[in-house]
């Protein structure tokens, strides 16, 4: 039999408990890029994705997508809400032959290619500023881009993109809302707890979170670490008066898992060290007491009751009596004094 059969090895993760807040249809990846690195995983979404109320501007722009230059695409649910639309106006991909397509992230580039369109330009960060500066390096002076984006998307990438002279139609083509609880295991386990990591994927789950959770058990999120997605999200986990005790690079779900390995490790090896210092301390401590070293021959060691005078490894008391004189003499005709 091979020396190591039988052998457990020993995951990153392994003995840690992490949640995941993201859309119940969307965490199965990080659920299971988690779990592949030993971790317990707890999903608890603070995100539900939905239609929006009216889509007669986004089926306008669909119908007519070869009249503009770009076509932008922020997130995975941005990508399956196109499609849907598309599939609703009898549509297929051929509708976006005429833009070109920029995408922000993997996850995003990902979705497009199972759907057959590889998009032209996707900037090295998964943030919106890094795509604004992407496309205006490309050219977007006098050009039509439409922006397909979440309901609450935030206004950085338009405004970049007007004021390099593009006209944009910023169109929203899904919703996020919060759902109405948190699931019951995630509760007791962030009451008991017994959480080490949550994840975060955008300022919307957070909020989210905190509004379910509400002001006084939000509290218990500062015994827990924060992981979050990218900058944006950290910045809103600062804004509410937290800390990400990591952030993915890249951002995206790889980069997330990857960043919650590194300081879980980083956490051992200090809890080691520090484990190893107060063992030492302890040792010295023992040391001091005098239990298990033996005195040397010059050592002299005080009690309350009398002094003790060491020669060669024996302890004799010294009295302090009358007869101490005696004791002296005896002492020195046996080394040869008078």
């Amino acid at each position: 039999m091979p020396e190591n059969a039988g052998s457990h090895e020993i995951r990153p993760l392994e003995g840690l408990v992490v949640a995941v807040t993201r859309a119940a249809d969307q965490s199965s990846v990080l659920t299971d890029v988690l779990r592949r690195q030993g971790a317990s995983v707890i999903e608890a979404p603070t995100i539900q994705v939905g239609p929006v109320d009216d889509y007669r501007a986004v089926d306008e722009a669909l119908r007519h997508a070869r009249g503009y230059d770009w076509l932008v695409l922020t997130s995975t649910n941005g990508v399956a809400a196109l499609f849907e639309r598309l599939s609703v106006l009898g549509l297929d991909r051929e509708a976006l032959a005429g833009p070109r397509v920029a995408a922000v992230g993997s996850a995003t580039t990902a979705a497009l290619a199972r759907l057959g369109v590889q998009p032209d330009l996707v900037p090295r960060e998964a943030v919106g500023e890094a795509l604004a500066e992407s496309m205006i390096r490309a050219g977007v002076a006098g050009r039509r881009v439409l922006l397909l984006r979440a309901e609450i998307a935030r206004g950085d990438l338009v405004e970049a993109l007007k004021r390099a002279g593009a006209t944009c139609d910023d169109l929203a083509i899904y919703r996020t809302g919060s759902p109405k609880g948190l699931p019951e295991a995630f509760v007791r386990a962030f009451d008991d707890g017994g959480i080490d990591w949550l994840t975060l994927t955008s300022p919307s789950s957070l909020a989210n979170l905190l509004q379910l959770l509400g002001r006084e058990r939000s509290e218990g999120l500062r015994r827990i670490r924060l992981a979050s997605i990218g900058p944006v999200t950290t910045r809103a986990i600062r804004q509410a008066g937290f800390e990400a005790a990591a952030e993915a690079d890249p951002h995206d779900v790889e980069g997330l898992v990857a960043s919650i390995v590194e300081k879980s490790k980083s956490q051992k090896v200090e809890t080691s060290k520090r484990q190893n210092v107060k063992a030492s301390k302890c040792q010295k401590g023992k040391t001091a007491g005098g239990q298990d070293v033996e005195p040397s021959a010059s050592q002299n060691v005080e009690t309350p009751q009398s002094k003790l005078k060491i020669r060669g490894g024996g302890i004799r008391p010294r009295r302090r009596g009358p007869g101490r004189r005696d004791d002296d003499r005896r002492e020195g005709r046996k080394n040869g004094t008078p």
